[in-house]
């Protein structure tokens, strides 16, 4: 195997990194020089957890204040405080979280003592007199349970030091399938990206899933991206049923990783101590798709008939065995069936004698039918041991399991390259010039994740230790010709003459397909068709953290103003790697002619899958069984002649990366004016090593150096021209990364934020991995240009950005908020596409074969600069004040707006400029109720250059609708049903350019049908 490496930015530790690390080390051995004096001489300390006396959930983040001096402690993730440095006396504690009444308790204390104070908070004003919690516990659990989930997103953005919002898990209401996209997608500033009906990754302020980490705990979690390059992290293999609460990080601090350009997200395990007895929780349910309402077994999505209603479950329990040791154990179990229905018209925009942008005609039409069935499976254990009175041990498990088939089956109507004539509402195509053509994609993707981590915490008066250690391991695999089918089959009838008339943007025109005797030909018949072609796509991929931190907290009370001073290293490595399979093959059956008339399709018609309504009006098409066809393929191999460019194919797209970043911190916070103003400021110190592995292209490989070839077979020469696994990168940079964030509190409820920070982002793992990427277009005509390369920039750097925040919030009584906010992003080494046709130069500068002159050659570069500033408010609130019934109320709404600027090939794809949200609930003593609406802005997805200036492609505007209801019979029974996207909106893709005429911009219409899901719930 050849081989050659690219060097970039390797640099020896630099002057700053040895001087930050010294710096910490000495704080390193401050720390532990005054870390075995624990108490003060002379005072007292209390202790104590906070619960709340409705739901039984001990409270992280209760604000516990000694009144008499002003001292202030918040509680941990299991609702333990432990206030030091009291005077002997009596004191008065002050108890407060938000949606609950405050609490005061008087407590005496000596000098030396540690008294021990639990207290539990209530709101009397909405539940009345809880002195019999059983009671209150049976007639209003469901309400309490999601009014608590307010105020838990409320109380911890309230309280935190950077801009942050947090959701808990019930806050939005069931989503039995567990996907985390559904609750994030609520968020301001969040958006998230759907790949049929399933939330496959998530955006925060605008920037691409690949630049928005995903946490557990802290901790990366791994995900194989469906076989791809990509930092993407796919929400499909996580399950909501291990998670408390998400929390979505705006603007990073010193102790959190710097890769987090618009934010980041983090899922909060459940902890075993949440809650003093044992609780089991449960749901019951059945899955729905509006699609097929039967409860008998119908066709698809295969090849078999199957059931659409589906059942699931998911539990949690959770047992604090004592009071030094607790687990939880949590169980998912959904199975769904959705439908995807595609309508698309595709204009040409050249060729011909008067096809040109501004002036097109439509060309196909492609009408798919596309069920699904998917399955996920989830287990989470969490154990937390207090091996000592201020020392916890905890570990966390989950194992989540996605498996998913699909069986998308299309039929494509195109009128041919050069048509007679043609106008905005019908085409004419050429005689004999026009074809209809068959494909499917049918694939089973699936995939487990496993993800563990190990963390031990001490919490002393004036110190804190936390140590961890975490793993993730990710596979995703695409299977078919195991399965005993191929991935695709492709049909076609040629030499016709077609019409389109009756245009009206994406839906079906009326459609008049003649041969060349002049007789019409039915498009939905099989027997019209040969067997022209089928695909076998197999994929194995895998991705895999490893990573390790030590944090040290130090507070400091005799320097006039409370101080904490925190420092820390961390080290996480990650690799990936992937092997792409993909052969095709033509059919050219037994008399070894292509598309022969003994090649006939309707041998192998689907017997099953008839009678299938394919929307838009249309009639119902036969289509192929890929089953058939593979058993034919294995009877008589000699009738299929394997494509030439099968190992081009593989090798460029075989990859193995590992990247590692060692980093290290420094950050402290400062009280002032009495607690009024928080200010915590410092500095990250971050190296990244890469080395990466991918394929070299040499056009001459299969020469000698005579210029002769070294064989004539040509399959022979594809392996000597793309070598597999030959390419290697390494690269090495790193930086420094301050932040500053400032906190004041002009009173209890009105709070201003600003904050500084700089991040940074890193390219995507398929713009930096070695190899030219060339896709010939099989369908171009004769002296067009012939397909697609693209080229990786192995010498792609990092962006960096400077982040700036500004947001004022007001806090409503008991539970609600309303903040408006501004930021602005000034990024640097901006990542801009570039796209021409390939010149002379071209094919030097990239070792191009003279054969690829003319193609349409895409690459990334450093652009240069880019703005990216935003506006964003939040508003929810608890409709208390109203009288009767209205009390019950809850309303949100949120929303970002996004200015983007750049230069002219500054690359914003994947951004949607404007995101929104807005809801109301009801939550009554037995009926609940939840309406929630999901606005997704226009977003822009790539360029598209055949559209001329300005062509690209966008994904336009929409809004979802979801309700959810509930009606609790006790506190152990609850039955409930909820709809996603109630009103059906389909997801609209255009394409247009600056000249397009309106009546071209839509391109792809896809309709998923509304997913129910209906079932019990409830607690013991």
């Amino acid at each position: 195997m050849s081989e050659y490496s690219i060097l970039r930015d390797r640099t020896v530790p630099s002057v700053r990194f040895v001087c930050l690390r010294a710096g910490f080390l000495a704080l390193l051995s401050l720390v532990l020089a005054v870390s075995t004096s624990w108490a003060q001489s002379g005072t007292a300390t209390v202790t104590g957890r906070v619960n709340n006396a409705i739901t039984g959930n001990y409270l992280t983040n209760a604000k516990i204040t000694v009144v008499d001096t002003g001292k202030t402690v918040f509680t941990n993730a299991y609702g333990e405080f432990r206030v030091a440095g009291i005077p002997p006396g009596e004191v008065t504690l002050e108890v407060f979280y938000t949606g609950l009444d405050v609490s005061s308790q008087k407590v005496t204390v000596t000098a030396g003592e540690t008294v021990v104070r639990n207290v539990s908070l209530n709101d009397a004003g909405r539940y009345g007199d809880t002195a019999d919690d059983t009671v209150v516990l049976d007639a209003f659990l469901v309400q309490a349970t999601e009014q608590a989930a307010d105020a838990v997103a409320i109380n911890e953005q309230r309280f935190s030091t950077n801009l942050k919002n947090v959701v808990s898990a019930d806050a939005f209401g069931d989503v039995t399938e567990g996907n985390p996209g559904e609750f994030l997608k609520y968020l301001p500033g969040v958006s998230v990206d759907y790949v049929a009906a399933d939330v496959r990754s998530v955006s925060v302020r605008g920037f691409g899933s690949a630049f928005t980490s995903v946490n557990v705990d802290g901790n990366r979690m791994a995900s194989a991206a469906s076989s791809g390059a990509s930092r993407s992290f796919e929400l499909e293999q996580v399950s909501m049923n291990n998670v408390a609460r998400l929390e979505v990080v705006k603007v990073p601090v010193p102790s959190m990783p710097a890769d987090s350009l618009g934010g980041s997200v983090n899922l909060v395990s459940k902890n075993a101590f949440e809650r003093d007895g044992a609780e089991f929780s449960y749901r019951v349910y059945t899955s729905i798709s509006s699609e097929d309402l039967s409860l008998g077994k119908s066709p698809g999505p295969s090849v078999e008939m199957s059931r659409k209603i589906r059942p699931g479950f998911d539990f949690s329990y959770t047992n604090p065995l004592s009071s030094n040791f607790g687990l939880i154990l949590n169980g998912l179990h959904s199975d769904q069936f959705n439908e995807q229905h595609r309508s698309r018209a595709s204009w040409q925009t050249s060729g011909g004698a008067v096809a040109s942008p501004e002036n097109p005609y439509m060309r196909t039409y492609t009408v798919q039918d596309g069920p699904k069935e998917t399955q996920r499976d989830s287990f989470g254990l969490n154990l937390d041991w207090k091996v000592a009175e201020r020392s916890v041990l905890s570990f966390g498990y989950q194992w989540n399991d996605y498996d998913s088939f699909f069986g998308n089956r299309n039929y494509n109507i195109n009128a041919g390259s050069n048509v007679t004539d043609f106008s905005p509402t019908y085409t004419n195509g050429r005689a004999g010039a026009g074809e209809v053509t068959g494909g499917m994609s049918f694939r089973n993707k699936f995939g487990t994740t496993n993800h563990a981590n190990l963390n031990y915490k001490f919490f002393g008066d004036d110190v804190e230790i936390a140590a961890g250690a975490f793993y993730s391991y990710a596979t995703n695999k695409y299977r078919d010709v195991q399965n005993g089918h191929f991935s695709g089959v492709n049909t076609r009838m040629r030499s016709l003459t077609i019409s389109h008339q009756n245009i009206d943007g994406i839906n079906p025109p009326d459609m008049t397909i003649r041969n060349n005797a002049g007789a019409d030909v039915d498009w939905t018949d099989l027997a019209n068709y040969r067997l022209r072609s089928v695909r076998a796509q197999e994929f194995d991929s895998w991705d895999e953290f490893t990573g390790g931190n030590v944090d040290l907290t130090k507070t400091f009370s005799g320097l006039g103003v409370p101080f904490e001073l925190k420092a820390g290293v961390n080290v996480r490595q990650q690799q990936r790697d992937i092997i792409r399979r993909q052969d095709d093959y033509d059919y050219l059956g037994p008399d070894g002619v292509a598309e022969s008339a003994d090649d006939s399709a309707l041998p192998f018609a689907d017997t099953v899958y008839v009678n299938q309504d394919p929307h838009y009006g249309l009639p119902s098409p036969q289509y192929v069984d890929p089953y058939k066809v593979y058993q034919h393929f294995l009877a008589h191999p000699n009738y299929f002649r394997a494509n030439v460019n099968n190992w081009q194919n593989r090798a460029q797209n075989d990859y193995n990366l590992t990247e590692k970043i060692e980093a290290a911190y420094i950050q402290g916070d400062w009280d002032f004016l009495d607690g009024k103003m928080k200010f915590l400021t410092g500095v990250r110190y971050e190296k990244t090593n890469i080395d990466g592995i991918g394929f070299i292209y040499n056009p001459d490989g299969h020469l000698d150096a005579n210029g002769n070839p070294l064989t004539n077979d040509v399959y022979t020469q594809r392996r000597l021209q793309y070598q597999r696994r030959a390419a290697r990168v390494s690269s090495d940079y790193d930086g420094l990364y301050p932040s500053a964030h400032l906190v004041y509190n002009f009173n209890e409820n009105l709070i201003l934020r600003v904050a500084f920070a700089q991040t940074i982002g890193r390219p995507d793992f398929d713009e930096i991995l070695p190899g030219t990427v060339i896709d010939p277009d099989d369908t171009a005509a004769a002296g067009e240009p012939g397909g697609d390369i693209t080229v990786r920039n192995t010498g792609l750097k990092p962006y960096s950005a400077n982040n700036f925040d500004v947001s004022l919030e007001y806090y409503f009584e008991p539970a609600g908020v309303v903040s408006l906010g501004v930021f602005h992003k000034d990024v640097t080494d901006f990542f801009g596409a570039v796209a021409k046709f390939v010149d002379q130069a071209d094919l030097v500068a990239y070792n191009l074969d003279p054969q690829y002159l003319g193609y349409n050659l895409s690459t990334t570069t450093n652009s240069g600069d880019a703005q990216i500033s935003g506006v964003e408010f939040n508003y929810s609130q608890q409709l208390v004040m109203l009288p009767g019934f209205a009390k019950n109320l809850s309303v949100f709404a949120n929303g970002t707006f996004l200015d983007l600027k750049g230069g002219v090939t500054a690359d914003f794809s994947g951004f949607i400029e404007q995101t929104a949200n807005w809801g109301v609930s009801y939550g009554g003593q037995k009926f609940n109720a939840k309406i929630k609406w999901n606005y997704r802005g226009e977003q822009f997805r790539s360029f598209q250059s055949a559209y001329g200036p300005g062509g690209a492609e966008y994904y336009d505007d929409r809004v979802y609708l979801d309700l959810n209801f509930d009606y609790q019979f006790n506190s152990r029974l609850t039955a409930f049903i909820n709809a996603r996207n109630v009103l059906n909106v389909p997801q609209l893709l255009q394409r247009y350019g600056d000249n397009s005429p309106k009546h071209t911009y839509s391109y792809q219409e896809e309709e998923f049908g509304v997913q129910f899901a209906l079932g019990i719930k409830g607690k013991f």
